[in-house]
């Protein structure tokens, strides 16, 4: 009897390595916007499937631009890094939220309607305005929020919450809109 063993530990510790990596924004650590995108997918076909609703957020840091122009593009990092922290400790197990792109970040928050999705968002909004960032020390941001209810295409979804986001930052920054 003839008996072949081989040990495959770090071949699997690669591959996992591999996949985090791709899934996952260098920065932050969170999903990076491929992931993100399909996950978002997932959702779409899962409401659908099961004629649930589900929402997503979009979130801009506010004067970001200027955080970078005055402090420096590290300084700019160390607050999308903190960020990050506080989005991830105020999620559902079942939310997920990724980095959408530079300041941009993007929550899907399944089987939430539109005054569940606007609470959170209320929660975020604050709990980022009460955070003692390192530097500067206050920083806001703007959100919009879209709720799909089995009508309409996951690109129109996007642009919903995406323009809705614009509409707070133009009518002051530092809140909540639904679209």
């Amino acid at each position: 009897m003839l008996g072949v063993s081989r040990d495959i530990t770090e071949q699997v510790r690669l591959r996992e390595e591999i996949i985090r990596l791709s899934q996952t924004d260098k920065l932050t650590q969170l999903y990076n916007r491929s992931r993100i995108e399909d996950l978002l997918e997932d959702e779409y076909k899962r409401a659908n499937r099961t004629d649930s609703t589900f929402a997503v957020i979009f979130l801009d840091v506010d004067h970001f631009k200027w955080i970078n122009d005055r402090f420096g593009h590290q300084a700019g990092d160390l607050i999308l890094n903190e960020l990050s922290t506080v989005l991830l400790d105020n999620i559902r197990q079942t939310d997920r939220v990724g980095r959408w792109g530079g300041e941009e970040f993007v929550f899907i928050l399944p089987d939430t309607d539109a005054t569940g999705a606007l609470l959170f968002g209320e929660k975020i909004r604050l709990k980022i305005a009460r955070h003692p960032f390192t530097n500067p020390t206050h920083i806001t941001a703007s959100l919009g929020v879209a709720v799909y209810q089995g009508r309409g295409t996951l690109i129109d979804l996007l642009a919903r919450a995406d323009d809705v986001m614009y509409a707070a930052k133009k009518a002051g920054r530092n809140q909540v809109q639904l679209g």
